[in-house]
C-alpha cells in the first residue's frame, strides 16, 4: 500500500467520472478514447487517471471537437511521440508549442508545419489557431499546472489535482456546492477568507462545465 500511495504522489488522480466532467465530454465518449487496443490515451493507474494523462485528453477534446478524426488524432500522437520522444507528447511543453489545428486537420511544427495526423506530409495554411488552454510546465518538460480560467488552477500538487481557487486549496466543487445549497457569496468569501472576486471565478469555472458538457455529441467520431 505505502508503495502504491507514493506512487500517487504530485502525479494527480481523476476517476473516469471525473475526467469526462473536467475536459467537458460525455463519459461514454471518454471511454471511447481511453479502452481498447487502439485507444488514445491509457490511464497511468489502470482505471484512473493522472495529471499528464488529463493534460492530453483536454487536447483530444479540442482536436474533437475541431472535427479531426479520431484516427488522426492517434496517428498523430504515434507520430508526436516519436519526434518528441516521449509518450504522452500531447502534454509536453514541444507540444504547447508547437501543436495547432486548422480546420479538421492536426498540424505540429517540425521547422515547417505539417500534418501530424498524416504523417507529416507538408501542409500551408495562413492561419493557426493554439489548441492547449494556458499549462505550464516542470523542468523535464510536462504539464504541470493548468489554468483553464482567470483564478482557477490546477496541479497535481495540491488536492491532487483538483481546480482550486489559484494559491489556495480550496476546491472550485467546494465553493460551487455551497452556492447550490443557498450559502450567500458573501458569506463564503468571509469564512474562506477569500475575495469575491476569487469566489466567483469559482463559480464561473463550474458553470462553464455544466453548460459546455457535450452529452449531444457521444456518437459522434
Amino acid at each position: 500500500m505505502t508503495n502504491v500511495t507514493s506512487a500517487l504522489i504530485g502525479r494527480g488522480i481523476y476517476d473516469p467520472t471525473e475526467a469526462a466532467h473536467l475536459v467537458r465530454v460525455h463519459p461514454a465518449v471518454l471511454t471511447r478514447w481511453t479502452t481498447g487496443k487502439q485507444s488514445l490515451v491509457t490511464p497511468a493507474f489502470e482505471r484512473f487517471f493522472d495529471f499528464e494523462d488529463l493534460i492530453s485528453l483536454l487536447v483530444i477534446a479540442e482536436l474533437w471537437r475541431r472535427n479531426v478524426q479520431t484516427s488522426e488524432i492517434r496517428r498523430g500522437i504515434e507520430v508526436l511521440a516519436d519526434e518528441f520522444g516521449v509518450d504522452r507528447p500531447l502534454a509536453h511543453i514541444d507540444a504547447s508549442k508547437r501543436l495547432a489545428t486548422v480546420g479538421k486537420a492536426f498540424f505540429a511544427n517540425i521547422g515547417e508545419w505539417a500534418d501530424a495526423g498524416k504523417g507529416f506530409q507538408l501542409a500551408f495554411q495562413p492561419m493557426i489557431e493554439p489548441v492547449l488552454r494556458p499549462i505550464e510546465y516542470d523542468t523535464l518538460g510536462m504539464a504541470h499546472l493548468w489554468r483553464p480560467v482567470e483564478l482557477v488552477t490546477a496541479t497535481p500538487d495540491v488536492q491532487a489535482g483538483t481546480p482550486c481557487i489559484e494559491t489556495t486549496r480550496v476546491p472550485t466543487t467546494t465553493i460551487d456546492g455551497l452556492v447550490r445549497v443557498g450559502e450567500k457569496v458573501e458569506d463564503i468569501a468571509f469564512d474562506l477568507d477569500l475575495e469575491i472576486e476569487q469566489i466567483e471565478a469559482a463559480l464561473r469555472f463550474e458553470a462553464a462545465l455544466r453548460d459546455q458538457l457535450l452529452a449531444h455529441e457521444v456518437f459522434a467520431s
